[in-house]
């Protein structure tokens, strides 16, 4: 793969031991905010899943009420 000559190269940046430290404590505690965001919504999403599995159970309880009861109302009719 051919680089551009005229590119230049970054300096690596060193840190002292200190400011290793701080930056490590500022990653973590990054990582543990993005963490609890993500747990937050993993379990609101959790929550809307439940209610719609719920509503569709329901709905679904009440299509096979209506279905039976007007397939019995047919055949007591003797409609087919």
């Amino acid at each position: 793969m051919a680089t551009d000559q005229n590119q230049a190269v970054p300096e690596k940046v060193v840190f002292s031991e200190k400011q290793q430290q701080k930056v490590e404590e500022l990653i973590r505690s990054a990582q543990g905010r993005a963490a609890r965001e993500v747990r937050a919504e993993l379990s609101t999403a959790k929550a809307e899943l439940a209610s719609v599995q719920r509503s569709l159970l329901l709905s679904r309880r009440t299509l096979m009420r209506e279905v039976t009861g007007a397939s019995r109302m047919n055949s007591e009719r003797g409609v087919r």
